[in-house]
């Protein structure tokens, strides 16, 4: 059975290798930090609804799609999914202002 060598990696690609890693531990990184609390708290509501948004069209799309191809099928139970998939995809769509709406 052969022995299979072992590739070297050139001198100087693994120190330019190292400086890089041991340039961004040892880098000076500034953090600023905000000035009112509830900033950096609706920044993060803000970022759930952005991400629920998303997941919200993603099933708008998946419906859109599960009721069209429901006609082809003939399939009644899939075209009950695929408009409770769109339902439900613009319920999340529009879940900041409905949440806004009732809190008042």
């Amino acid at each position: 059975m052969k022995k299979m060598k072992k590739k070297k990696i050139p001198k100087k690609v693994y120190n330019l290798f190292l400086f890089f890693i041991s340039l961004m531990f040892f880098s000076n990184n500034y953090v600023y930090a905000a000035d009112d609390p509830l900033v950096v708290i609706n920044n993060l509501t803000d970022l759930i609804y952005n991400v629920v948004k998303a997941i919200g069209t993603i099933f708008i799309c998946f419906g859109i799609v599960q009721f069209g191809t429901s006609f082809r099928s003939h399939d009644p139970s899939q075209k009950i999914e695929g408009v409770m998939s769109i339902v439900g995809g613009l319920l999340m769509f529009f879940a900041k202002p409905i949440i806004n709406s009732l809190v008042g």
